[in-house]
């Protein structure tokens, strides 16, 4: 029971937390997802030293410690960043997160979709992954637009998520379920 009774706790904070955001505009909520990526740089030693590391190998040779770590700073930073606005994109309409996006290279999409042939988006899940969902407007969708959920835990949540992902008539497929769901 008191999973049950902490996993609504967590919900009803995330969606307190979703009302502050949805009063902010959005690039206020960039600024403050940078600095709280600044932040958490210097409070998650463990995960600094893990991108520290991580940027050893990768530019060991040609890169030496101060870029290393001011890289990794910018790093937590853009991740704050996009965790925020993130969770702002689907508090937003679907005009307004279209009226902020350039999308680029359509045309090859396009010609896919008008020869008749099946369409995936890989999206890198680097930055905003949320966009196909909360933008369909901005691409080829096809008929029956899809796209791939990793469920969370918390079921309050993961339901909360699927709703928002589905508000603009998405099939959300189970990535452990595979494509012959739902």
């Amino acid at each position: 029971i008191f999973t049950r009774a902490g996993q609504f706790m967590v919900y009803l904070l995330f969606r307190a937390m979703e009302c502050v955001l949805g009063w902010l505009p959005l690039t206020l909520c960039a600024r403050v997802g940078r600095l709280a990526g600044g932040v958490a740089y210097y409070l998650m030693g463990g995960a600094r030293s893990l991108a520290l590391a991580n940027l050893e190998i990768a530019f060991g040779r040609e890169h030496d410690l101060p870029w290393r770590k001011k890289t990794a700073r910018a790093h937590f930073q853009s991740l704050g960043q996009n965790l925020l606005c993130g969770l702002k994109l689907p508090l937003m309409s679907e005009s307004d997160v279209a009226a902020r996006v350039t999308v680029e290279g359509m045309e090859h999409a396009r010609a896919v979709a008008d020869a008749g042939r099946p369409l995936l988006y890989a999206v890198c899940h680097l930055s905003c992954w949320e966009l196909l969902t909360q933008a369909p407007s901005l691409f080829v969708s096809g008929p029956n637009p899809g796209s791939i959920y990793q469920p969370l835990a918390n079921p309050f949540l993961d339901a909360h998520v699927k709703r928002r992902r589905q508000k603009l008539g998405y099939t959300l497929f189970d990535r452990s379920e595979g494509f012959a769901g739902p």
